[in-house]
């Protein structure tokens, strides 16, 4: 059953989005990873979750998210690395500018 309390919840929820984009595109131009975080704490504060649950969320969240991605950015990172050091993507480049030239001329 839907209650006042639900719709309050999100009141708040908009009005955060609203302050996450008011951030990013306001003359200081906040990082969006920044405004994220602002908005997400103050819509988590208004609705009551406390301090200690905004930051166990923000850690449970971030943890997920970094446990995931950090392998990938890590396998990725060393690929390329490998790559730049054997020539491999200079000659990746050279190839597919070579194929992109070549199709555009004809």
């Amino acid at each position: 059953m839907w209650t006042g309390d639900d719709t309050l919840l999100v009141v708040y929820a908009v009005l955060g989005v609203a302050l996450i984009v008011a951030l990013i595109t306001s003359p200081p131009k906040l990082h969006p990873f920044l405004a994220l975080l602002i908005g997400s704490t103050l819509v988590g504060l208004a609705s009551g979750l406390g301090p200690v649950g905004v930051i166990d969320s923000v850690k449970a969240g971030a943890g997920d998210v970094l446990g995931n991605v950090g392998l990938i950015l890590a396998l990725g990172t060393m690929l390329g690395k490998l790559l730049a050091e054997s020539g491999g993507a200079e000659k990746i480049a050279s190839t597919l500018l070579a194929r992109l030239l070549a199709s555009a001329v004809v």
